[in-house]
């Protein structure tokens, strides 16, 4: 028998195949506000086309980079 008033939740992952988890569709509330569809929308352009993203070898890079004042290229991605 289960216990219903001291029962607490657990998280289970499972390990599938690449094929089966990129047709699964997105359905956890999280990915359902506007910022997070954008973020996820704008992370699946860097994975497809990474070569159009500046990279940077580290945080320092980037900071320097952020403080030269060019606002004009959005996309990051780290190497």
């Amino acid at each position: 028998m289960i216990k219903t008033s001291n029962t607490k939740t657990a998280n289970i992952n499972i390990r599938v195949y690449p094929e089966i988890n990129e047709q699964a569709d997105l359905t956890n509330a999280r990915w359902q506000d506007p910022t997070s569809l954008t973020a996820l929308n704008e992370s699946n352009q860097i994975k497809s086309n990474p070569a159009a993203y500046k990279k940077f070898k580290n945080a320092a890079e980037l900071i320097a980079d952020c403080l030269e004042g060019d606002d004009t290229d959005m996309g990051l991605f780290f190497n």
